[in-house]
């Protein structure tokens, strides 16, 4: 359940405006406000906010926790399920343009985003770090069973019985493999 808490999804920072005085950032970002979060995954409550933004001349410094809850389909088994996504950024913006790229190589020493109009917005940097913090395969549990191949049953509710299939595959050469003798 939601705590009664700040909306921050409208949040913007002015860097030329905002002072010298650290912000703290505690709140919530809506999940309406999260568009390319919710074309990915189901977004189940709003984002939490946890951060603190200060300013160094005009370099933005962002660090904290945030997070939210998101609905996925188990790859395996294709069930719903929930999952509590935690993040802790580290970020770092500066006001102005991006140096040009003069040619050669340039060594990266950190991910800093530089933002032309100098607006930092809470909004997109919360989507960015929970779109990031995604997992690459979604599984209900690691030990998902799924569903089996031949009648489409979920394993992990009964095993079916079926006899696994000995296909004939571009890949089974393979199998001999560590059993050549010259």
């Amino acid at each position: 359940m939601m705590r009664d808490t700040m909306n921050l999804g409208d949040m913007v920072l002015d860097l030329e405006k905002m002072g010298r005085k650290p912000r703290h950032l505690q709140g919530h970002v809506p999940a309406d406000h999260l568009p390319a979060l919710g074309e990915l995954v189901r977004v189940e409550s709003p984002a939490w906010v946890d951060l603190l933004a200060t300013l160094d001349q005009k370099r933005l410094r962002v660090a904290g926790h945030l997070g939210g809850r998101i609905g996925l389909d188990c790859g395996r088994c294709l069930q719903p399920y929930t999952l509590e996504l935690a993040v802790a950024p580290e970020r770092e913006f500066i006001a102005g343009a991006e140096p040009p790229d003069l040619g050669g190589e340039v060594e990266v020493q950190d991910e800093t985003v530089y933002l032309d109009d100098g607006l930092f917005s809470l909004r997109r940097m919360v989507e960015e770090e929970l779109i990031l913090a995604l997992p690459m395969t979604h599984l209900c549990r690691e030990t998902c069973a799924g569903l089996c191949d031949q009648c489409g049953s979920d394993r992990n509710i009964k095993m079916c019985g079926c006899q696994p299939r000995n296909l004939d595959s571009p890949f089974a050469v393979l199998k001999n493999l560590g059993s050549f003798n010259p």
